[in-house]
């Protein structure tokens, strides 16, 4: 994580637990890396979704609702 440090702006970072393309190992990496230092970062499974998901499914839209409450959090604060 050579670019992570404490000026790093807050992330959410949504990944799929069955990802074929993108081990979720980097995600997690990329969250622990976040919080140790001290950056917001909010780390969403989508459990049983791969690497793409269609625009209508649960998960899209478990991402779209992370996504959201994620920016209203931020932006409306």
């Amino acid at each position: 994580m050579t670019y992570v440090n404490s000026n790093s702006c807050p992330f959410v970072i949504i990944h799929g637990t069955l990802d074929s393309v993108v081990p979720v190992a980097h995600a997690q990496n990329l969250h622990n890396a976040l919080v140790s230092a001290g950056v917001s970062s909010q780390l969403v499974l989508l459990v049983g979704a791969d690497h793409g998901w269609a625009p209508d499914s649960q998960h899209a839209i478990d991402a779209m609702t992370a996504t959201v409450n994620f920016l209203k959090a931020r932006l409306l604060d």
